[in-house]
């Protein structure tokens, strides 16, 4: 962990106070993790310096039911500001996520190393995610599916090609012996795995 003076804490802290006040909240979760994983042990470093400096700590203990009334009351609050923040990014996102795709490598290698995916399923609850996705009888999903039509019918004209594609190759293969019924099956198995690889941009 890296020693602090108090005025280097104090300036980074409200650096992060700065962070938290840009964008939507979602927005300024995520710029105040990258702040804190590409200088580890700050997080530590600035609360030693306030402490050995005597003075208080803004966060005196997690409260799981404050949370959560505080998160959704200021998600609710800030629906034009999420709008905004989407509609005028401080940086072009695809260009953004392609620059993180380095980063992107080296954490998902992290998160197989340290086995992350198991961990997290096995405190997944079925139950509250079932009750969350039907509490209100498939409206959402209805909607989300709805809102997204254009993405639906750009990415089904893409797909229907490839599909008739496999169907016409397979189609024109002999099927007068199981054998070659059998090879038909595989063949259209064979070409549909393709076609996901091809479709997903691999």
């Amino acid at each position: 962990m890296p020693e602090l003076d108090l005025d280097v804490a104090l300036a980074i802290d409200q650096y992060v106070k700065d962070l938290a006040a840009e964008g939507t909240p979602e927005q300024a979760f995520h710029a105040i993790a990258d702040f804190f994983d590409a200088n580890p042990g700050v997080y530590e470093g600035i609360h030693a310096a306030k402490t050995a400096a005597g003075l208080p700590s803004r966060n005196p203990g997690p409260d799981g039911a404050a949370m959560t009334e505080k998160y959704l009351r200021n998600t609710q609050a800030a629906q034009a500001d999420y709008v905004r923040g989407v509609q005028n990014p401080r940086r072009d996102p695809k260009q953004a996520a392609l620059a993180a795709n380095g980063k992107w490598k080296q954490r998902t290698q992290a998160a197989i190393q340290q086995d992350r995916f198991a961990k997290g399923i096995a405190t997944y609850d079925v139950a509250a995610a079932v009750a969350a996705a039907t509490s209100d009888g498939g409206s959402a999903y209805a909607a989300g599916i709805q809102k997204r039509a254009g993405k639906v019918q750009a990415a089904f004209s893409r797909l229907a090609p490839l599909i008739a594609s496999v169907s016409q190759a397979v189609q024109q293969m002999p099927q007068d012996s199981d054998q070659q019924r059998e090879a038909r099956m595989v063949e259209n198995l064979r070409r549909m795995r393709d076609l996901g690889i091809r479709f997903r941009g691999g």
